[in-house]
């Protein structure tokens, strides 16, 4: 383990946390990964290394795994557009104008299943 790694981990990930993202970088070299990256987790505010899932770059890899298409979440929550926007807008869910997280709109389906 680097001096520079925190001990324990990410306690919503479990990943080892980083201070920046030079030294995960510094990691994946050191470990001869392949397809990974080093990128500031949302939930620690450190950073980790993950895999790319065969996606090129950090965009494109955000852009698509583990996202759900706005109206579609809509459909799925049984509510408007806008309801799922400011859901995303006021923190309580990642995302985009565009896109949600999967895993966070599958906690919302649980929670509103729950509530009927």
């Amino acid at each position: 383990m680097s001096e520079h790694e925190r001990k324990g981990g990410c306690p919503t990930t479990g990943k080892a946390q980083y201070w920046s993202r030079r030294e995960a970088k510094d990691a994946i070299k050191r470990h001869h990964y392949k397809d990974m990256m080093a990128y500031k987790c949302d939930a620690c505010r450190f950073f980790h290394v993950g895999g790319r899932h065969g996606e090129t770059s950090r965009i494109a890899h955000r852009q698509g795994i583990g996202t759900t298409p706005i109206p579609d979440a809509a459909r799925q929550l049984g509510v408007s557009q806008a309801v799922v926007r400011l859901i995303v807008a006021s923190g309580k869910a990642r995302g985009n104008d565009n896109h949600i997280h999967t895993d966070d709109l599958n906690q919302l389906i649980q929670l509103s299943w729950r509530q009927t």
